[in-house]
């Protein structure tokens, strides 16, 4: 764990989530009503970078509230550096310097 916390947005961690970790999401299967994960390039119909987010929101928020750590969570973060134009909500970490630079670049649109 590092000294420092850093805000970040739901926005940034998808992106670098979904391009870093291979992320998976879940999705119904409509022959027989049950969920399964895939990554969004496996996906028939793609999901939108708002999709995604939302469900990270939703599993980042309900995580945190049921562990007492809600306080992490950040409402309306200026991530201007980031190359996100309008407040958006994130949540605060405490990840290595290196990281929290590759997250910030993962969004920004050179």
């Amino acid at each position: 764990m590092q000294t420092k916390f850093v805000a970040i947005s739901f926005v940034e961690l998808t992106l670098w989530s979904v391009q870093n970790l291979n992320a998976q999401f879940p999705v119904e299967r409509a022959k027989n009503d049950q969920w399964i994960f895939k990554r969004p390039d496996e996906m028939l119909l793609k999901p939108t970078v708002a999709s995604l987010t939302q469900k990270v929101r939703q599993g980042l928020k309900t995580g945190l509230k049921m562990l007492g750590f809600d306080n992490y969570l950040c409402s309306g973060l200026n991530r201007q550096v980031a190359g996100i134009v309008i407040p958006v909500d994130g949540v605060l970490l405490s990840i290595p310097a290196d990281v929290h630079l590759e997250i910030c670049n993962i969004s920004n649109v050179q």
